[in-house]
């Protein structure tokens, strides 16, 4: 064969892949066509180099396969034909000319795909395989979180390459993983539907003949009805390689222990065999750690999935998801094998499904704000850890405020999404501090800073899975917008001055995460049994109210201790943890706490009190006197007690 010919041959094997995989000899294709003439236009240096058409030999119901035999498949790219029309293939690997974000240059016409890119290196790449209870989870946009100039990355702001720049950040701030909002290729065209005239059919009661014409607004966010789900987002890319980009930013993540969980959105409709095949090729040619379902997807079938037991999904809920109290995450009546098969007996397999929780936002920021009747949500939340699947906690996200806007903002300000407000949710569950928007008030900035700690502390001393949205470590703002998902401009993008501005925020983040990994009570592996199950002497977690082991929950009540007996957590060298005391005052007043007893030769130190300026959650030392039973909380604060040796010096 000489260099640069290729012809189409029917397809040895049969196989269904969505797309083109590579195969000894050139390339297999697996599309579906319908038309009289269905086949593959082909491109290459930019010009037309061919057509190769389909035959009923190659078709198995509505699916074409074929092999393309070329010793140089890399040479070309190719659209799809029915025999009158071209179209882009949505199975594509990458579309090279969709690299400007934004442009209306190819809305409405079809972009050729790379038949097959350079073979990805993945030499040296390990997964960090971190447990859920172990994990933090930090959700960005690729493009928001370096595009602002004051990210000074210049050309590789905003691009996979930008993100890899940022991984130092992400390591010395503590997260153990990365969500990363759609960076498939999706279409950011956003559409309206227009009449092409104006006759009014009194039949149907509507307009004539309606298009679908660009609006201008963009579509930020990624959450489309049109996607290619198999191919890295080229406008997301800094250079001409998309592919290798997120390869290589895939690659460098892992390097510092950090996983990489990719979000999908899938619309109503959406076949699960499309469901299914995109989840696996992301986790097999792309090596991400776990996979986010939104729209419409259910769970189960992708943790039921042998090729996928080993990678963390996620899903808005688990319900209909069959998994067993104290099972991994996946139904074992779909498998003959044991869930542990090929495991040494010391590898047990841990949860790796995992729910995300907005009734957690809500519930947590209806305490923060002080509303009655909240304790036992508080209760319920702070401890909520299923068996068989995790839960992702969260008090901001991307449909909604930020967190520095929820401390500031109890209405929405979405004029510039061009909606007339009508868009976003109308019920934030927030609370001002006093004064809507920003604020030159000493005294309700200083409130918000207090709220912003309390929040902090409640999300990471809860034994769920901790998420954070981007910036809010150090204090992003959209300026009361709730509905950002058109806003590819500064007001979603991250400004990295910010984190300058508010240092002090951002350390107390960072110091807060850092507590929590040395803590591993925070965030047990086990359901909590608020029993004392082996015999320690204290339940594993306890409740409790301004007087020791009596809590209130009723209407008035806004206080509640939370007790955490060490001995039922062991840190990795295998010694138990230490005992805590949190006490909580959501009230707008200062309550006195009384102190559960300790053992002899035990006393309380403070570790952290919001209500003190410069709270932090480094174990800063503020002894209690012997035999003092008792701490006064001021307004709106949280404190952590640590018991310790009373012969330990201070």
């Amino acid at each position: 064969m000489e260099k640069k010919d290729i012809r189409i041959a029917v397809s040895s094997d049969r196989n269904f892949t969505p797309g083109v995989t590579a195969i000894r000899g050139g390339a297999h294709i697996c599309t579906g066509l319908s038309g009289d003439k269905p086949g593959v236009l082909l491109y290459r240096d930019g010009k037309k180099a061919g057509t190769l058409r389909f035959t009923e030999e190659m078709r198995t119901g509505d699916i074409y396969t074929a092999d393309l035999l070329t010793d140089h498949p890399e040479e070309y790219s190719y659209l799809l034909t029915d025999g009158k029309t071209a179209k882009t293939d949505p199975w594509g690997r990458f579309y090279p000319k969709k690299k400007r974000w934004g442009s209306e240059r190819n809305y409405g016409h079809a972009v050729p795909s790379l038949l097959l890119g350079k073979e990805l290196d993945w030499s040296g790449d390990r997964a960090p395989g971190t447990p859920l209870s172990e994990t933090v989870i930090y959700r960005l946009h690729v493009r928001g979180f370096t595009k602002h100039a004051s990210s000074g990355l210049g050309k590789e702001a905003g691009t996979f390459r930008g993100l890899i720049r940022k991984i130092p950040y992400l390591k010395d701030l503590g997260i153990t993983a990365v969500e990363l909002m759609p960076c498939y290729e999706f279409q950011e065209i956003i559409t309206a539907p227009v009449p092409v005239d104006c006759r009014f059919d009194p039949k149907t009661r509507t307009l004539g003949k309606m298009i679908r014409k660009p609006t201008g607004k963009r579509n930020y966010w990624g959450y489309s009805e049109e996607n290619c789900y198999f191919a890295p987002k080229a406008a997301y890319a800094a250079g001409e390689d998309g592919r290798n980009e997120f390869c290589e930013m895939v690659k460098a993540f892992h390097r510092e222990g950090i996983e990489v969980y990719m979000e999908f959105y899938f619309p109503a409709g959406t076949p699960q065999t499309l469901i299914t095949e995109t989840a696996r090729f992301w986790v097999c040619e792309y090596h991400i750690d776990g996979v986010r379902l939104s729209g419409a997807a259910q769970p189960a079938p992708l943790l039921n999935d042998p090729v996928l037991s080993e990678t963390k999904i996620f899903a808005l809920t688990m319900d209909g998801a069959g998994i067993p109290a104290g099972s991994s995450g996946r139904n074992a009546a779909f498998f003959a094998m044991d869930a542990d098969t090929g495991r040494k007996d010391d590898e047990k397999q841990g949860r790796r499904a995992a729910e995300y929780n907005d009734g957690y936002l809500c519930d947590m920021r209806r305490v923060l704000r002080g509303d009655e009747n909240q304790m036992q949500r508080l209760m319920d939340r702070i401890c909520a850890n299923p068996d068989g699947y995790g839960t992702v906690n969260y008090m901001a996200n991307t449909n909604g405020f930020t967190m520095a806007d929820m401390v500031s903002y109890e209405e929405k300000h979405n004029e510039a999404n061009g909606e007339n407000g009508k868009d976003g949710p109308r019920d934030n569950v927030t609370w001002n501090c006093g004064e809507e928007g920003k604020s030159r008030r000493a005294a309700v900035n200083g409130i918000r800073e207090r709220q912003l700690d309390n929040a902090f502390l409640m999300l990471f001393l809860s034994q769920g899975i901790p998420l954070i949205l981007a910036g809010d470590e150090f204090g992003n703002s959209q300026n009361g917008n709730n509905n950002a998902y058109c806003q590819d401009n500064a007001t979603s993008w991250l400004n990295w001055t910010d984190l300058k501005k508010h240092a002090e925020r951002h350390h107390f983040v960072r110091e807060l995460i850092r507590f929590r990994k040395e803590h591993p009570v925070f965030h047990r592996e086990e359901k909590p049994s608020h029993c004392d199950l082996r015999g320690f002497g204290l339940p594993d977690i306890s409740f409790h109210g301004v007087n020791a082991w009596y809590p209130e929950t009723d209407g008035p009540h806004r206080q509640l201790g939370i007790l955490y007996c060490g001995d039922y957590a062991k840190r990795p060298d295998g010694t138990t943890d230490d005992t805590f005391y949190v006490m909580f005052n959501m009230h707008w007043i200062s309550h006195k706490f009384g102190l559960p007893t300790l053992p002899d030769k035990k006393r309380w130190i403070c570790v952290s009190d919001t209500g003190r300026k410069n709270s932090d959650a480094a174990e800063t030392v503020m002894p209690l006197a012997e035999g003092y039973l008792t701490y006064v909380l001021k307004p709106r604060s949280i404190v952590i007690l640590k018991a310790i040796d009373s012969g330990t010096a201070l």
